[in-house]
């Protein structure tokens, strides 16, 4: 696992707000979609960086918080998506935290970002087989126009792999009024746009 050198390239990766925490740690995560067009990448699959604060502890404390955290992504790197750059930061907790809780820490977000950038994919290819409406063009022929409306099914698959992420994170669960709700009122909205075409 290569380390993020400069400064650009933190700053990158803070800028998108994806992040996953736990008791000491903060993980900062960014998933290259096109690492080819990315010369920054240079044919490295995954990249980190740590980030340990004064906060944290005088120099020799500082140090062995990061030998800790690079031994443990180096012994989980394989749980990150690939081409994945990532950001590690201690919290002031992390000083005083034993090894095996950070390992078991460690893991978990890993495991964290894995699973949040399988479920943005699974998202995303679910809306874009489901995202052609037929519609009138200019010539009075029908054509194909994209639109973000799902199906039952697959508006229901979504909300049971949010309802497990969100109970292994202890989150409050979103119910299954407020899913039907909701789907209620993207039916209506394409209902409406059918009779604004026609």
């Amino acid at each position: 696992m290569e380390r993020l050198k400069s400064h650009r390239d933190f700053v990158a990766v803070l800028k998108r707000r994806r992040r996953v925490s736990d008791r000491d740690i903060v993980v900062h995560f960014v998933v290259h979609d096109n690492p080819q067009a990315d010369t920054r990448m240079r044919g490295a699959q995954r990249r980190i960086g740590l980030a340990v604060s004064k906060a944290v502890g005088n120099a020799v404390v500082r140090n062995t918080v990061k030998r800790r955290f690079r031994v443990l992504a180096r012994e989980y790197e394989d749980a990150l998506p690939r081409y994945c750059d990532v950001v590690m930061r201690a919290k002031p907790s992390a000083a005083s935290a034993d090894f095996q809780a950070l390992d078991h820490q460690v893991e978990s977000l890993f495991s964290k970002i894995s699973a949040k950038q399988q479920f943005q994919a699974v998202n995303s290819s679910h809306v874009n087989e489901n995202s052609a409406a037929h519609v009138v063009d200019n010539s009075g022929n029908f054509a194909e126009k994209p639109t973000a409306i799902v199906s039952n099914d697959i508006r229901n698959e979504m909300f049971n792999e949010r309802v497990a992420q969100r109970s292994d994170a202890s989150s409050e669960l979103v119910s299954d009024s407020e899913s039907y709700s909701a789907g209620n009122e993207i039916h209506a909205e394409y209902d409406a746009s059918k009779d604004l075409i026609s």
